[in-house]
């Protein structure tokens, strides 16, 4: 009996009262009427589940009460149905009533259930009634358990089907088997309980292995002879043994692992088995697998009779109850879809069931009106009772009589253990006991039942139960079956097409009247997921149609797929779908085409019938290829879009796997993978490469033995990876068999790494199996490449941008020397050699002494499809690698922006921006973004595409008609021709001539099939196609052929193939290059003799300009392997051409499209081709497409391109003489010699070579490196000297073997200023793939020789190790003179400090293309771009010739003796003895001219003029040209020079500092004062005098005393010390042996930093920071310890220079981060001067500050050298060095980058924290100090970055400026003529020499430009002279705040050409100081306040105004 689950307890109380009373006095039995319950004795569990809210755990005891179970156990002791909360609270919901005979309840034996009734404690919900618990008993199959149903109020139900209650049940042993687990989640494993005979686990020979589950193995035909009570049974021929008892109180336990384990045990008093030491054992483990991995029971170990059995099992996993109130029931993972909505009847048509009821009198007939899902809409019994009512009793002959048996408010529909029940509660009230009627409809999975018909079962307390067998009970697909296929040997697998979670896949198709403007999703082998657009869509559809608010089920997966051989296709058939037409339903087919490295593709709609009644979609894909096997090496396979890389799997040198081993526990195994195991006991056996060893166990004897050699090369085949590592210790058999094993590795997705598992020994064939489950044998799972909007049904598709195996990746250049490879919605093809993570979609590399070597392999996986952002625009995002973001270790995450460009072809993915630590974006400006549109072309043969106008052209496949294509298939041969006919074959109807001819081999009758057509349909989802129509068949459908065109790169013409036929309809596919999108390709190629050739350098971001030798107004536009850009006629298309033309009509045309990279040919030319440009010749038979070809030979001059020819098919062809067409080389010498190229000047580092010992290297990371130059090792080291090692790693460490780190040679290499020794060679198999060299550079240092050998840098991730050696072997001739001058009082001039050891100086001459490079008093560093005559000082490079022209590179000048002179009250710094000038005689020299400019720190020089044809002259205003200053009067003059010892040397330089100037030797001192009102006092380099500290002695040097004058005490802070230190830029007096603090744990230090600083002049120190050890630092920023300035400017390319000074001005910037409000301190070109307070590393340019209690905050890096200029971006780029250790890599020191870009306008700006990179920092800095001007012709100049406006029109006077120059008079009128009646033959002139009246200028014809603040004015055009050359005269306006207009002076003249120095306010800009200050920590900035242009002003209330 089933009572109602609403509230009755009242009803149960009576009931409970009744059987209290009615006990008899005998003694109690565990039984109920006739049924024993006594097996069921002991403690059962159970759990409410989700019918109720209420979280109760039950234990439940029927023969006893419950015994209580530890202290915490909160049962009454008189419960025999324990309630407890989760809380631990626990009442009695049924007593045990120890004074009956039996347990109360009671049976109905007509319907074969008994129930028991527990009455238990007052209801807490109820007072009047009691807990009572209810429990209905039905017959089962095993023991079974109680089962929570409900609970109402007071009363908990429970069900328990157990064999107990069957009639004659057998006495067998049994266990319980089910269990909960610490979540409460339940398993029942007892539907895998056998009643008959057992499993069979194993079968070898004549030996069988049986077991059962919970229950001992019955007698069947197999297990007859099993003994009584086993569980597991082993059959040995004809003898049966015992091999585990079912013991009743052992279940089911489960381990930490989440495994569930039963044991089954024997006796030790048994006889044990044959074989046997020890009793039998059996322990059967359960697994739960994962989706569709259900597998047998295995043995996995049986050792000593001890049998292990793994079980991979759903009924291992928690047991699922679904359910809900709707008529559909859905679970993803468990793969449930359940829809029952089509039983549903229309209202007032109901299911009718008539039922007799035998108990009646009146034999009365019952009638029951049912319903699905929905009300009756029958009056029940009345038209008041008609609402809400889904099922109605009614009685025949009574038609007032109507009970709803239930509400549709109230219905739930649910799925449990392998059973669907619907119920509906809530009707109406039943008379007797009040509760309200129920129905529960059981329904039963029957395929051939169709819908089927409900069948009436019983009544229970007015419950009513039906059963109701129907095909929509049964789950709708093919459970558990892969969706794969086997087909005449080979197999399909599509799972990797299922789609689980996530996103369904969305078909593409035309949006049109017939396909509609809606979405298609679909799944592969599931139904699909209601996510996103296809939420609305019916659960059990496995593919939806969804147009704006309706949906269709399209077809459900109800069969798995087949292989059809006509089409030579997978396919997949979805049926059952809605009804479309009377009572057909939808169905769909899929048909699934092979498709190699294309795993992102989409499916596509190719027809769908009239009716709507049937679909065929197509899928081209990876996933239908036939599954082959793929090997690889290196530990990696990579092929047909599958990678696999098992190298993360090898272990380190020394490394391997201790294999877990349950089979074999006296063996322990060693196993490494790719790599050896070493430092084993098979270590002596003799074989080498030992891959696994075995041996003994600790404490047991043995052998040990190699079960194989390692080997890298490894299988792939249907989801498992094979290693087999053969060669092993040989078997003790005859033929002395090599051990093997056996390695499979299995894809487990959450193993990570995994552990390698022993399975077993196989002798009989001599191998040993192991099993690695581990993520990396997983392939990557395909995402879609293409989406539809779901608002706007647009759809997009990216999969044209996916590169395919055979392609290259995308590639971008990124900043320096770093390069980025993408791929789009799928990993990247590989890279070079595995430089990239074989799963990553976008990694960077770098290049470093021409090799391109791996910086982040891995930036991030594909791990989602393609996002809609917003119109037109898209997204991907990828994820993955490991990043360290400062706080934590994260992933890379990499979104990429793809905005729709309309006419950009193909155009690359932008440089990836850093969003963060770990953040990248890229965006992508591509025609893939935009909307799919259909082709509306009409020309012939070509299809264009509308989005950016290219045109496809297929004409070029045309044949001639008797030479067609010829394809066979199925019996049919096809002549077919693309947009031409077929000869020979009749027409199609009369007049068409055929494109298409059929003919059935073997038969001579032809067939004109369709007819000619020469329009291309391009198609929305991106594909080609030509259609063409034949006649109409008897249904009135039209013969059709359809040929799809499918890009091909590596094909030129292609190949025609066909498809399948659907009705009259033929479908072909060709595969021609023709059909691929134009790509704009990478300049640098390689010809068949690996010659590479790098054209970069003739890559323009404009174009190049050729004239047409035919036409002088024709022009042409080209450039190499960009697009042209920017032509000056904007017609010229913007897509990505090549060329342009320019005809002399007017008209512009596009010359063609950039498709492929340049072509190297084997003679050394290389020719580019442009292919499918605009048309020629239309209209006529030479119409064609214009072409361009550019044919590039090696020369060493740069010719340009020359217009060559045009052909008769518009190819243009152009031959192009340049330097960049030769191939790459790099000078290689021999004997430890070679000679540089350009100067012949020839390198020796022999006197390096070391005859008997090595040099001793060490490394960071504890290694030793033994390394010679030139020459082989004389120490082994542990290498093999035989070998000639000229690099040996060792360490000290006996566990590791030393390693060849590669082999010496003697070939000296230079390139491009480097000089470098490789050592090739190596040990191999390094990380498993990589061979071991040595790469060393030889770097110049002046200072050693380099004896003591080199610095290790670094060991590259492909074991690539890279020295530096410091050696002036490597310096090339260099010359230094002397730089110090006196003028004529004697004062001297030192500029020194203006010499560079590093650096040159650079002057670039935008107007004549020139680049003068310059050092002061010593000759030029030889560096790249730099490569000047070694003797010269100064030279000039000629910028419009290549590298390899020998007059690039000019000297204009060499060091002499005495460079310096003094003249005229200047200092004049010459250089003499340069080339040969233009006269061909003389020799060029070089003047600089100095002034001096004490706000001159970073100057350089400026003002460059010819004076003559040789000599060049500069003008430099810098602090170095000021007199050396004393400091007032605090030094005394009578030191006597011996006694200064205030110096210190920089050992690298060998520059000496003195700091003499600073030391006090009267009664005063230097002081400084800090914030708590301490003041120290101090001296340099000599004893304190007169201080604070009166007692402290002489020796004292600080003196540490009270600001408050109250205060009398004093300490000494240090003893005065004469040492200085120098320490990298820095120097250092320290002051130690103070007094005593904090109770004497410290002696009080001050330490005091000189730092350089051009701005300071001798400077003032500061105090900055006290520690608590007590140690005071002082900081004191002055020039006198400046050895090299920093060059604070750059040229950009148009030879403009921008100059950094004025951001120097503000000597700190503070930044914020915005992620953790952490503090940067930044200084332009200089160190910082921080505040009081900030304790900074000192020298650094760059700090970061902390709450550091203290300490020392952090530098990150200081400035070493000059900013650089990005050519790609137009930013300035400042980087700063050598900062503090970086956290997140010990081996490298923080560095900073300062990125500042064009921001135009007076805007004040400031530097802000861009992100964190590794171990760099980067800030960005928009400002207009960067911003460059063009000249300009105004008679002034326009400066953009302060919006200065220079008007020099202000220096005109009445009358003209009278200037000597040499005796003569020459007269200026500046911006104007000349009027004077005094001066008539000048009159007019702006420039004249007054006594000849010759012109020297004229108005209207100057130029004005800048130069490092310096204004220069050219007057080119002048009169002519006396040796017939042109007048020149210039000008140079310096800023002179001191005069107004000022006066102009002669600076220097020969002949006609003069320079006028003119000091002037006029060009001073406006001043503007810093605006900022920093207190306490806080930074202010009012420069935003500022005003550029007037002023602020205000009115008061008496309207007074200020301004």
């Amino acid at each position: 009996m089933i009572f109602s689950y609403r509230k009755h307890s009242h009803l149960l109380n009576e009931l409970v009262f009744l059987l209290i009373f009615v006990h008899t006095g005998y003694s109690f039995d565990c039984k109920h009427d006739d049924t024993d319950l006594s097996r069921l004795t002991g403690t059962w569990i159970s759990r409410t589940d989700d019918t109720t809210d209420k979280n109760f755990t039950y234990k439940i005891s029927l023969c006893s009460a419950l015994t209580p179970n530890g202290a915490n156990d909160q049962c009454p002791p008189s419960a025999s149905i324990c309630l407890i909360y989760d809380n631990g609270t626990a009442l009695s919901a049924g007593n045990f009533n120890s004074s009956a005979d039996q347990l109360g309840g009671g049976v109905n034996e007509e319907e074969g259930d008994m129930w028991l009734i527990f009455p238990g404690d007052p209801c807490p919900d109820n007072k009047l009634y009691n807990l009572t618990t209810s429990i209905n008993f039905k017959c089962g199959p095993t023991l079974g358990s109680p089962k929570f149903l409900s609970y109402d109020g007071c009363v908990s139900y429970f069900e328990w089907e157990t064999i107990v209650y069957c009639k004659n049940p057998p006495l067998v042993n049994e266990a319980r088997c089910y269990l909960y687990d610490d979540k409460w989640n339940r398993y029942d494993l007892s539907p895998l309980t056998k009643s008959k005979g057992g499993y069979l686990v194993s079968s070898e020979g004549s030996t069988d292995f049986y077991i059962n589950v919970c229950r001992e193995i019955t007698e069947d035909s197999l297990t007859t002879g099993c003994p009584k009570g086993s569980g597991a049974c082993r059959k040995d021929g004809l003898t049966y043994e015992n091999f585990g008892v079912v013991n009743s109180n052992d279940g089911l336990k489960r381990g930490v692992d989440g495994n569930i384990r039963l044991k089954y045990s024997t006796s030790t008093s048994d006889t044990l088995p044959p074989g046997c030491t020890s009793p039998p054992s059996t322990t059967i483990t359960f697994i739960c697998p994962r989706r569709r991995e259900n597998k047998d029971p295995l043995i996995v170990s049986s050792f000593d009779c001890q049998y292990v059995i793994e079980w991979q099992t759903e009924y291992a996993c928690p047991e699922t109850k679904l359910s809900n109130n709707s008529c559909v029931l859905t679970k993803a993972g468990a793969d449930i879809d359940i829809d029952l909505r089509p039983l549903r009847k229309q209202k007032g048509e109901p299911y009718q069931i008539s039922y007799t009821d035998p108990s009646s009198t009146k034999n009365a007939v019952y009638d029951f009106y049912l319903n699905v899902c929905e009300e009756l809409e029958l009056p029940c019994p009345d038209d008041d009772h008609i609402g809400h009512i889904p099922a109605c009793q009614t009685l025949q002959g009574q038609p007032l009589f109507g009970k709803a048996m239930g509400s549709t408010d109230h219905m739930r529909l649910s799925y449990a253990d392998g059973e669907l029940t619907l119920t509906y509660k809530g009707g109406e009230l039943c008379n007797h006991n009040r509760f309200k009627r129920q129905t529960i409809i059981n329904f039963i999975c029957d395929q051939t039942a169709g819908n089927g018909q409900p069948e009436y079962i019983r009544e229970n307390d007015c419950t009513y139960f039906f059963e109701w067998k129907t095909r929509y009970a049964c789950l709708d697909h093919p459970r558990d079956e892969a969706c794969r296929v086997n087909y005449k040997g080979q197999r399909y697998d599509m799972s990797s097409l299922v789609k689980s979670t996530g996103v369904n896949w969305q078909a593409l198709h035309e949006n049109n009247e017939k396909y509609g403007t809606g979405n298609y999703y679909i799944n592969i082998c599931h139904n699909i997921l209601q996510t996103e657009g296809a939420s609305r869509c019916d659960p059990g559809a496995a593919i939806c149609y969804r147009e704006t608010q309706s949906t269709f089920n399209l077809g459900r997966y109800e069969s798995a797929p087949v292989y059809n051989n006509i089409t030579n296709s997978t396919q997949i058939t979805y049926t059952n779908g809605d009804i479309c037409k009377g009572s057909t339903r939808r169905s769909s087919t899929i048909n699934f085409y092979c498709k190699q490295g294309e795993s992102e593709s989409a499916p596509v709609l190719i027809d769908k019938t009239d009716d709507t009644c049937f679909y065929t979609f197509e899928w081209h894909t990876e996933s239908a290829c036939a599954l082959k096997k793929y090997h690889g090496t290196n530990c990696q396979i990579h092929a047909d879009g599958i990678s696999f890389d098992l190298t993360p799997l090898k272990k380190a040198p020394g490394g391997s796997y201790t294999v877990d081993s349950n089979t074999d526990v006296d063996h322990e195994y060693f196993i490494n993978i790719c790599g050896p195991v070493i430092h084993t006991n098979c270590d002596n056996l003799g074989i080498k490469d030992v891959g696994i060893c075995q041996q003994p166990v600790a404490g047991k004897s043995g052998d040990s033995f190699v079960t194989g050699q390692w080997t890298s090369e490894m299988t792939y085949y249907d989801g498992m990876i094979n290693l087999t590592y053969v060669g092993g210790t040989p078997y003790h058999n005859a033929a002395q068999t090599p051990r093997r094993s056996e390695i499979v590795f299995i894809c487990d997705l959450d193993a990570d790494i995994g552990t390698p598992i022993f399975m077993s020994e196989v002798q009989s064939d001599h191998y040993y199996a192991f099993e690695w489950r581990t993520s990396y044998a997983c392939p990557h799972a395909p995402v879609q490449c293409s989406i539809v909007d779901p608002k706007t049904g647009k759809e997009y598709d990216l999969s044209g941008l996916t590169r395919l195996p055979s392609q290259d990746n995308w590639s971008i250049k990124g900043p320096g020397t770093t390069k980025y490879y993408i791929n789009v919605c799928q990993p990247l093809n590989k890279v070079g050699g595995n430089l990239c993570d074989p799963f990553a979609a976008f990694c960077r590399t770098t290049i470093n002494n021409n090799e391109e070597q791996a910086e982040l392999r891995d930036m991030g996986h594909v791990i989602d499809g393609v996002k809609i952002e917003g119109d037109n625009r898209l997204s991907l995002t990828y994820e993955g690698g490991s990043c360290n973001n400062g706080s934590a270790t994260v992933p890379y995450r990499t979104n990429i922006q793809f905005l729709c460009r309309q006419g950009a072809l193909s155009t690359t993915p932008g440089v990836p921006l850093q969003d963060g630590p770990c953040e990248y974006t890229v965006l992508w400006d591509t025609v893939a973004a935009c909307p799919l549109i259909n082709d509306n072309d009409t020309e012939k043969c070509t299809a264009r595409d509308v989005n950016n106008n290219y045109i496809y052209n297929m004409s070029p496949l045309t044949r001639d008609p008797s030479d067609p294509y010829i394809i066979r298939a199925n019996g049919i041969e096809f002549k077919i021709n693309i947009c031409g006919k077929v000869s020979d074959c009749p027409d199609v109807y009369e007049g068409q001539s055929p494109s298409v001819c059929k003919s059935f081999i073997g038969n001579d009758t032809k067939i004109g099939l369709t007819g000619l057509n020469s329009k291309l349909d391009f198609s929305e989802d991106g594909g080609m196609s030509l259609v063409t129509y034949g006649n109409r068949s008897g249904d009135g459908q039209l013969v059709t052929v359809k040929i799809i065109f499918l890009c091909a790169k590596d094909t030129e013409m292609g190949t025609i193939m066909f498809v399948r036929q659907m009705g009259n309809v033929y479908i072909f596919n060709f595969l021609t290059s023709l059909a691929c999108m134009p790509l704009a390709t990478e300049c640098v190629v390689q010809d068949e003799a690996g010659n590479q050739y790098d054209l970069t350098s003739l890559e323009k971001d404009t174009y190049w300009n050729v004239a047409d030798s035919r036409d002088d107004h024709t022009t042409y536009y080209i450039n190499v392997c960009r697009p042209v850009n920017n032509a000056p006629d904007s017609k010229c298309p913007d897509s990505p051409i090549g060329g342009c033309q320019v005809a002399s009509n007017g008209g512009v045309y596009n010359m063609g499209y950039i498709q492929a990279k340049p072509i190297a040919h084997s003679d050394g030319s290389i020719t580019i081709r442009y292919r499918n440009g605009d048309l020629c010749h239309e209209g006529t038979d030479r119409q064609a497409h214009r072409s361009t070809r550019i044919n590039l030979f090696c020369s060493d001059n740069e010719d340009g391109p020359v217009f060559e020819t045009e052909t008769e098919t518009c190819e243009y062809v152009f031959n192009w003489r340049t330097p960049a067409a030769c191939a790459v080389k790099t000078s290689v010498g021999g004997n430890c010699k070679v000679v540089e190229p350009r100067y012949k000047f020839e390198f020796d580092l022999n006197l390096l070579h070391q005859t008997s010992t090595d040099y001793k290297v060490y490394s960071p990371d504890g290694y030793k490196y033994l390394i010679n130059v030139c020459g082989p090792l004389h120490e082994s080291g542990g290498c093999d000297l035989k070998t000639g090692v000229g690099v040996c790693q060792t360490k000290n460490d006996t566990n590791f073997t030393p390693v060849n780190a590669g082999i010496a040679n003697s070939e000296l290499q230079y390139d491009n200023g480097q000089l470098m020794l490789i050592y090739k060679g190596g040990q191999d198999k390094c990380h498993g793939q990589y061979e071991r060299q040595t790469f060393i550079r030889f770097v110049c240092d002046f200072s050693t020789e380099g004896r003591k050998g080199p610095t290790f840098i670094e060991e590259s991730y492909n074991c690539h190790y890279v020295f530096e050696w410091a050696t002036n072997m490597a310096c090339p001739p260099h010359t230094a003179s002397s730089c110090t001058v006196n003028d004529n009082a004697q004062n001297s001039y030192d500029l020194n400090v203006l010499s560079l050891l590093n650096d040159n100086y650079e002057v670039v001459d935008s107007m004549e293309k020139k680049r003068y490079i310059i050092n002061v008093c010593r000759s030029l560093v030889h560096k790249p771009n730099a490569t000047c005559p070694y003797s010269a000082a100064a030279c000039m490079v000629d910028l419009d010739k290549p590298d390899s022209d020998p007059k690039k590179y000019q000297s204009i000048g060499a060091p002499v003796a005495s460079p310096l002179r003094y003249e005229n009250g200047q200092i004049v710094l010459v250089y003499t003895n340069g080339d040969i000038c233009k006269n061909g005689k003389d020799r060029m020299s070089t003047h600089i001219t100095f002034k001096c400019d004490k706000n001159a720190l970073h100057s350089v020089p400026v003002g460059h003029f010819m004076v003559g044809d040789c000599d060049h002259h500069f003008l430099w205003q810098s602090a170095a040209a000021c007199s050396d200053e004393i400091i007032d009067d605090k030094t005394d003059t009578d030191v006597k020079p011996q006694d200064i010892t205030c110096k210190v040397t920089d050992p690298a330089t060998g520059t000496v500092f003195d700091l003499s100037q600073l030391r006090i030797t009267d009664d005063s001192s230097w002081s400084v004062t800090d914030k708590q009102g301490h003041k120290y006092e101090f001296n340099v380099c000599g004893p304190l005098k007169n201080s604070a500290c009166k007692d402290a002695g002489d020796s004292i040097g600080v003196c540490q005393s009270s600001t408050d004058s109250s205060s009398s005490v004093t300490y000494n802070a240090g003893n005065s010390v004469h040492d200085l230190w120098y320490d990298d830029g820095v120097i250092i007096q320290n002051y130690t042996g103070g007094a005593k603090c904090h109770n004497g744990k410290y002696e009080r230090n001050t330490i005091i930093t000189f730092i350089c600083n051009q701005h300071r002049g001798i400077g003032r120190p500061m105090f900055i920071d006290e520690t608590e050890d007590c140690t005071y630092y002082i900081s004191w920023h002055t020039s006198l310890v400046c050895e090299n300035e920093i060059r604070c400017s750059v040229e950009n390319n148009d030879l403009q220079t921008i100059d950094l000074t004025p951001l120097t001005r503000d000597p700190d910037h503070v930044i914020y981060s915005t992620d953790d409000n952490t503090k940067f301190y930044l200084s332009i070109c200089s160190a910082l001067t921080l505040p009081t307070g900030v304790l900074c590393p000192y020298g650094a340019g760059v700090c970061q500050v902390k709450n550091s209690d203290g300490k020392m905050h952090t530098s990150l890096g200081s400035p070493k050298s000059s900013p650089t200029y990005n050519s790609k971006t137009n930013e300035v780029q400042l980087l700063y060095t050598n900062g503090s250790r970086c956290d997140t890599d010990p081996t490298k020191n923080y560095t900073s980058r300062i990125i500042f870009s064009c921001l135009p306008g007076p805007v004040r700006s400031r530097p802000t924290f861009a992100r964190k990179s590794d171990c760099e920092y980067i800030f960005n800095w928009p400002t207009a100090t960067v911003c460059t001007e063009t000249p300009s012709d105004e008679c002034g100049y326009h400066d953009i970055n302060n919006q200065e406006y220079y008007d020099l029109s202000k220096l005109q006077e009445s009358t003209p400026l009278e200037v000597d120059v040499d005796g003569d008079r020459y007269l200026i009128n500046m911006c104007g003529g000349i009027d004077s009646d005094d001066t008539s033959s000048c009159n007019g002139h702006m420039v004249c020499r007054q006594k000849d009246g010759l012109s020297f200028g004229e108005p209207k014809q100057y130029h004005v430009v800048q130069e490092e603040g310096v204004l220069k004015m050219f007057y080119a055009v002048g009169g002519n002279c006396s040796d017939g050359s042109t007048a020149h005269s210039s000008f140079l306006f310096r800023c002179d705040r001191t005069v107004e207009k000022g006066q102009p002076m002669k600076w220097a003249s020969i002949g006609c050409d003069v320079v006028f120095d003119w000091p002037t306010n006029v060009v001073c800009p406006s001043i503007q100081k810093s605006c900022s200050i920093t207190v306490d920590d806080h930074y202010y900035d009012l420069s935003l306040l500022t005003k550029t242009h007037g002023a602020w002003n205000l009115t008061d209330s008496n309207n007074n105004m200020y301004v």
